[in-house]
């Protein structure tokens, strides 16, 4: 898994200032799992949130994505997301750990609700946002899905969270997106790339990127 952050300029939102450089993610990151009750359950298991949580800090982790890849993602409804992030977060607060929620939907009010709850919830630190994956997007209606998205909490720090083998959106254009999100400005708040992809051709062209950095 690869991290790329996008150099977008300090932005002014309403009467506070992003620092990009406040929000960065420097240390190792966990996509982890959603616990539930019991083999067949369908109900989240949310106590153990809390012993995991201790387990990830025992290993050196210092953040941790839930509601992803690993963790169930789209497979969880609305309000069991929010439950997801509410327990999370608490644990992040009792342990150290900094919490970043996933919040794609399918549904763009979903998302942006999800955002918008995030951003609320105590011990949260961020969203990732993934793309729709059934109707999907063209880069210029990704872009506005993004910003709508991301415009539900302004001042909080978003990434874009691209895995083109699971979602078939964007292989190979991640760089084109780069460039869209910073000559429309419309994201001030974004961060840059939860990146997961296993084409090396298309890592260097993203790198070659004239918006991107090392």
């Amino acid at each position: 898994m690869l991290a790329v952050r996008l150099l977008v300029p300090l932005a002014t939102v309403g009467a506070m200032a992003f620092e990009i450089n406040e929000h960065k993610i420097t240390s190792l990151m966990a996509a982890v799992y959603t616990p539930m009750k019991g083999p067949g359950s369908l109900e989240l298991d949310l106590d153990r949130i809390m012993p995991y949580a201790k387990f990830l800090k025992s290993k050196n982790i210092t953040n941790v994505m839930p509601a992803g890849s690993n963790g169930e993602s789209l497979s969880l409804t609305v309000p069991e997301r929010k439950a997801l992030a509410e327990a999370w977060g608490k644990a992040g607060q009792a342990t150290g750990l900094k919490i970043y929620m996933h919040v794609g939907s399918e549904s763009l009010p979903e998302s942006m609700d999800l955002t918008a709850h995030a951003s609320k919830t105590p011990g949260i630190y961020g969203a990732v946002c993934m793309s729709p994956v059934y109707f999907k997007p063209t880069l210029e209606t990704l872009h506005d899905f993004l910003a709508h998205t991301a415009s539900a909490a302004p001042d909080f720090p978003f990434w874009f969270y691209h895995f083109p083998d699971d979602t078939g959106v964007l292989a190979g254009q991640v760089n084109k997106l780069l460039g869209m999100i910073e000559e429309s400005g419309r994201i001030p708040n974004f961060m840059g790339i939860k990146y997961t992809d296993y084409n090396p051709a298309w890592w260097r062209a993203l790198w070659t990127s004239p918006c991107a950095s090392r």
